[in-house]
């Protein structure tokens, strides 16, 4: 028999802490190596990931790591990327502060924002995807996520594996007309070895 083979693992031990659930509730409230692609939510609605683009499948579901998510910061300097510092969220309070960051000339969208990220694995083909976002309504997405995930984790624990789809929304702003925004809706749960615990009714 082969030996089953875990979603994610963990460096030095246990995948899930109760400090990690305390922490994701809690920043909630308030990235890979190898061959991960990145995901990117496109301001015209669609969910896209890679270097091709590819677009993502509305009815697609994806394992969500719980030990995965992040909080940083990225700046930007005449319209190219600052890699600000990272850390996991359970390790939020060594984060600096925007005071303590480098200096970034002013200038029109110059400046530092703070940054939140998670990582996924595609149930289908098991690739891993890494999105990070700075944008208003993607900061909310990836923060509610915590929130839930950080709750799940309290509630079943031998279940710890969130099971998403990657879908989209939009609002009417008065000054900039239709916005979209990303949507992470939690289908079910699973254990580390990607077995459904728990399904959420549609």
């Amino acid at each position: 028999m082969s030996e089953s083979k875990s979603l994610f693992t963990a460096e030095g031990g246990s995948l899930v802490t109760a400090d990690l659930a305390d922490s994701l509730v809690e920043t909630g409230s308030a990235a890979g190596t190898g061959n991960t692609a990145f995901l990117k939510f496109k301001k015209a609605g669609q969910w896209v990931f890679g270097t091709d683009q590819e677009e993502v499948d509305p009815d697609a579901v994806f394992a969500v790591n719980p030990a995965s998510f992040v909080i940083g910061w990225q700046g930007w300097h005449d319209g190219q990327p600052v890699e600000g510092p990272v850390v996991p969220v359970n390790q939020r309070s060594t984060l600096p502060g925007e005071s303590e960051l480098p200096d970034i000339p002013a200038g029109d969208m110059n400046g530092w924002s703070k940054m939140v990220g998670v990582d996924f694995q595609s149930l289908e083909d098991k690739q891993p995807m890494n999105f990070k976002v700075t944008s208003y309504g993607g900061k909310k997405a990836v923060t509610q996520l915590m929130k839930e995930v950080g709750l799940g984790l309290k509630e079943h624990p031998e279940a710890p594996i969130a099971l998403v789809k990657l879908t989209g929304d939009k609002y009417k702003h008065d000054k900039f007309g239709w916005i979209n925004y990303p949507v992470m809706s939690i289908v079910g749960w699973a254990d580390v070895n990607g077995k459904e615990v728990k399904k959420l009714a549609a």
